[in-house]
């Protein structure tokens, strides 16, 4: 066709129009054109059937390689289904390894304290439910270092995996060296032997069996080679679908072999390296290869199974059948002239009407092509016809359009979905809690590293293990946990959202963890579970946490008693020791007056003896709230011990033995209130006296304590450090272990009514507290108890306690000096007049603040001391002390009070300078406290 231009347009047209006018010369032409067109064929022809007959050789050559690597490539591939199904038996042994029962067997069930009957039961169900359904396994053994047979499950003819009998077990030959060369081989396909032996059923007595047995070592408590777990399996049905005619092991003995074979000393050790010449380079290698025979066979050699020990694999060999090359090249050639002589009939009927059509049409449609692939722009033909490929242009337009489209989607999907992706195992990774998912069969297919952390064992070690036969198979009392019982297995079977708020998992160093797991079905889009997933929070210490609040609470209770006690103890002693001052005061005046009446002074010194003792118990509950404020003195312990011993001799009685054994250091000294320790030792000692009604023996001990770390019982706010320990320890009936937590407790006795108050250790708690110090108990029924006191060593300069005090005279006359009296309770008042009196003092008497505020303006001239209680109706006798100074600052001020409230109104005292009287007090106290504040004054 040729390009032509009618009325502006350009067209194409037939070649033929040009040839209108002379239609011989167009068939003379035509002729030419054909003659020509079968000479190009020819020419182009004849190459081609030259090469062929050159190259048919190379070509036959070509195609019995490509049979041969492809026969390699087949048997490597049947052979690779064998080494998969090698591998997940060796998987199953390293399972195996790894369970509970195999370490406790190979480890001595006496060293672990677990009943050896119950540790085989649990392995043999266990093995049952993991391999009993594969056919080909016949059994599996645990053995010791030394190749004994510790456990054996063999497969019984229709029954299945079986354990074998004690009598069945035996020593193998050779084991204990084989054994010996698995150490370090955990992730190693180890080969222990490799068996060839007949059918032991009838029907396939010609059939020869190969049974395979793999083992993995076993690894003690102590991380040493303690024996070995094995499994010994049939591959005689794996190989059916295998076509072979040799079968040798990595050491070069024939397993099997055809007939032609058989024959000589193809027997013998060693003969398959000496029939096959290059075998043994292919077993150090383990690559599949072609060999020659000593025949001039060709034979395909690959590997069954492969192991880092040459000769533990297992090696197959087929020859290659070249027929099949040979029936090709023949028909490659009967095709060849076939299709030669059909493209010549062709091309000579058709290539004078379209060669050029064709040519043109193809270099537009390149071109086209070649603007789409390079430049993207849309095929544009000027043909009409045919319309098939016009269509075909507009339909790589729109395929080019939507495929453009489509990849520029797929890369912003891809992106979106990497960056999900990395969201999501970022989460899971950093996540605190535990995260796993189990399969339908409870096993691990996925776990995030808290999960690894919390439960000790590597990502590798969780996935593929039953979780509960892993983590979960005892509780928290060491009892056995019945996969039956199992709250997450039970979930998972039901397909149920579930929390579990305390359960107990089992870490890799057998370390019990308490923890907390919701567990959350996997649904398919049927609705059916086929997983699990769960989330594990280790509770340990908000457990921890939990006990503190609770002993804080307990402590908060024990302190909210002791402050109602208190409270009771504080209002109760201000008016009770008013009383006994009275008693006293008056008991002391009539003893005065009754000297010469020793039978009335020996009652009046019974009653002035009940008085004090009456005292002392007031001092006891103050004591026992804190609400008395100890006067601190430096105390050396050793002092204190001795000057109470003989009196605590005297109340224990003769037959109970009292031992001092005191530390050779003298200077152990405490900060402490001599008459509150003298308390806390004549408590414990009664204590321990009333803990042997039938004699003892009673240790007093002394010394002292260099504690490094902080005590269970120690004091807030106290740390390691020096102490003092006073520890009184008896052999008696001891102290049950329920009543260890409430002896301290306020009026809770084991004694009898008659014989105990409840008050004695709780006053000894109560003190020792206020010297910020301790008290342990150690006691066991019927094995006596000790107490031990530890009170923070004093290490500064101080005045010993139990120096000589200056002797005070008592021969004091008032001679009509005045004394201003504030006293609110009308006996104390008129005790406190009657004995100034006595004594030649002038007393002006008010009742409250009030009261004496004006009688004090009335004659601050000749008032020349001021003894005032401290606790009055209307204030305090502090702040009246305080007003007195402001009016006369020279005034001594003596007070007195049984009980003062606060330690703040001591320190206040203290502060000021004042005098103060205990009471109850007795006579020549109050004399002697008066006479010396007066003659302060006057010395002032």
């Amino acid at each position: 066709m040729d390009i032509v231009e009618q009325n502006g347009r350009v067209s194409l047209l037939p070649q033929t129009m040009r040839h209108s006018r002379g239609i011989g010369s167009m068939r003379g032409a035509v002729s030419f054109r054909l003659l020509l067109l079968m000479l190009l064929l020819a020419t182009a022809l004849l190459p081609l059937v030259t090469s062929m007959s050159l190259n048919l050789p190379y070509v036959i050559n070509v195609l019995e390689s490509s049979l041969e690597e492809n026969q390699i490539f087949r048997l490597k591939g049947k052979l690779l289904e064998v080494e998969n199904i090698v591998t997940r038996r060796a998987e199953g042994v390293q399972i195996l390894t790894h369970l509970p029962g195999a370490r406790i067997i190979t480890s001595g069930h006496a060293e672990r304290g677990i009943d050896p009957e119950f540790v085989y039961k649990r392995l043999s169900r266990m093995l049952r439910e993991m391999f009993n359904h594969h056919k080909d396994i016949k059994k599996i053994i645990v053995l010791d270092i030394d190749g004994r047979e510790l456990y054996k499950i063999k497969r019984i003819k229709g029954n299945g995996l079986e354990p074998a009998k004690a009598d069945e077990l035996k020593t193998l030959k050779d084991a204990a060296r084989k054994i010996k060369e698995l150490d370090g081989k955990d992730n190693e396909i180890s080969v222990l032997s490799i068996d060839s032996q007949p059918s032991s059923r009838e029907k396939d007595h010609h059939v020869q069996h190969f049974e395979i047995t793999l083992g993995s070592p076993v690894y003690g408590y102590d991380g040493r080679l303690a024996g070995a777990a094995a499994m010994t399996f049939d591959i005689t049905d794996i190989l059916g679908g295998v076509q072979f005619n040799f079968l040798a092991s990595g050491a070069g003995d024939f397993l099997s072999l055809e007939g032609t074979y058989k024959n000589g000393h193809a027997s013998e050790p060693g003969a398959a390296f000496r029939i096959f010449p290059g075998l043994s380079d292919l077993v150090r290698t383990g690559k599949a290869d072609l060999l020659s025979g000593v025949d001039g066979r060709r034979v395909v050699w690959a590997p069954m199974i492969s192991t880092q020990d040459p000769e533990q694999s297992m090696w197959c060999g087929a020859p290659v059948d070249y027929s099949a090359a040979r029936g090709i090249v023949r028909t490659i050639i009967r095709r060849v002239i076939l299709m030669g002589t059909v493209i010549m009939l062709v091309m000579i009927l058709v290539a004078r009407r379209l060669s050029d059509i064709a040519d043109r049409f193809r270099q537009e449609l390149v071109q086209a092509l070649e603007d789409l692939l390079r430049n993207n722009s849309p095929t544009r033909l000027r043909w009409k016809r045919p319309a098939e490929i016009r269509e075909m242009c507009q339909a790589i337009n729109e395929l080019s359009q939507s495929y453009r489209l489509a990849m520029h989607e797929r890369r912003r999907v891809e992106e979106n979905l990497r960056i999900l992706n990395r969201r999501l195992n970022l989460i899971l990774e950093n996540a605190a809690e535990g995260i796993l998912e189990l399969d339908s069969a409870c096993l691990i297919e996925y776990a995030n590293s808290a999960a690894c952390r919390m439960l000790g064992f590597s990502r590798e070690e969780l996935l593929g293990n039953d979780l509960h036969s892993l983590v979960h198979y005892l509780r928290k009392d060491r009892s056995q946990y019945p996969q039956a019982e199992c709250p997450f297995c039970n979930a998972l079977e039901r397909g149920e959202y579930k929390l579990f708020r305390e359960d107990t998992l089992w870490r890799k160093n057998g370390e019990p963890v308490d923890v907390e797991y919701l567990t959350a079905p996997i649904l398919d889009d049927g609705g059916k579970v086929i997983g699990m997933v769960m989330c594990i929070r280790d509770i340990t210490e908000r457990r921890e946490a939990k006990k503190k609040e609770e002993n804080l609470r307990t402590q908060l209770l024990q302190s909210q008693k002791m402050e109602a006690v208190g409270t009771l103890a504080g209002g109760v002693a201000h008016e009770f020791n008013n009383l006994l001052t009275a008693i006293t005061g008056y008991s002391e005046l009539l003893a005065q007056e009754l000297k010469d009446d020793p039978r009335a002074i020996n009652r009046l010194k019974s009653l002035l003896d009940a008085a004090m003792r009456a005292s002392e118990l007031t001092k006891q509950l103050l004591s026992f709230s804190r609400k008395q404020t100890p006067r601190m003195k430096v105390v050396r312990i050793n002092e204190l011990v001795r000057k109470q011993q003989k009196m605590l001799g005297r109340l224990i009685g003769e037959n109970i033995e009292l031992e001092a054994v005191l530390d050779s250091d003298e200077n152990i000294r405490v900060l402490a209130d001599p008459g509150m320790i003298e308390q806390v030792l004549v408590n414990l000692i009664v204590n321990a006296r009333d803990a042997m009604p039938e004699g003892g023996r009673i240790t007093l001990r002394t010394g002292r304590k260099i504690l490094e770390h902080r005590h269970g019982s120690m004091k807030d706010g106290h740390g390691p450090g020096p102490y003092a320990c006073i520890c009184v320890e008896d052999t008696g009936i001891g102290i049950q272990e329920e009543d260890l937590k409430k002896i301290f407790t306020p009026f809770f006795t084991t004694k009898p009514p008659q014989k105990g108050t409840g008050l004695g250790l709780s006053v000894v708690w109560g003190i020792i507290e206020q010297h910020n110090g301790w008290i342990n108990v150690e006691s066991k029924p019927g094995k006596g108890t000790v107490f031990s006191v530890y009170l923070p060593e004093y290490s500064g300069n101080g005045v010993n306690a139990y120096a000589e005090p200056k002797t005070e005279s008592t021969d004091v006359s008032g001679q009509g000096r005045r004394v201003l009296l504030l006293e609110d309770e009308e006996m104390v008042r008129n005790i406190a007049r009657e004995i100034l009196q006595t004594y030649g003092f002038d007393v002006i008497c008010a009742e409250n603040i009030e009261e004496a505020k004006l009688k004090f303006g009335a004659n601050a001239s000749d008032i020349q001391l001021v003894f005032s209680d401290v606790v009055l109706p209307d204030g305090n006798g502090v702040d009246f002390a305080k007003w007195v100074r402001e009016q006369a600052p020279e005034m001594p001020v003596v007070l007195a009070s049984g009980y003062t409230g606060t330690n703040g109104l001591m320190k206040e005292i203290r502060n000021m300078g004042l005098t103060f009287l205990q009471k109850p007090f007795k006579l020549h106290r109050l004399i002697t406290a008066i006479d010396t504040a007066m003659k302060d004054k006057t010395n002032t």
